[in-house]
């Protein structure tokens, strides 16, 4: 499950707004609105550029949530 609390947290702590993370993973925002409203429907690589420029110390607190 997807932890979009959490992950709104890490996008606020690094002062990047959901635009300049759809430029990251190289999508338009409205993909990125629907990946986030579907519970974080992201890919392998989407998910590993995210924890990099964010500075996601434990994704699995994120990504994959109980």
């Amino acid at each position: 499950m997807f932890n979009v609390a959490e992950f709104r947290a890490a996008l606020a702590r690094k002062g990047c707004t959901r635009k300049e993370l759809a430029e990251m993973l190289g999508i338009n925002e409205v993909t990125l609105y629907r990946k986030l409203k579907r519970g974080g429907d992201f890919t392998r690589e989407e998910i590993n550029i995210m924890v990099d420029r964010l500075d996601i110390k434990d994704p699995v607190e994120i990504f994959f949530a109980q």
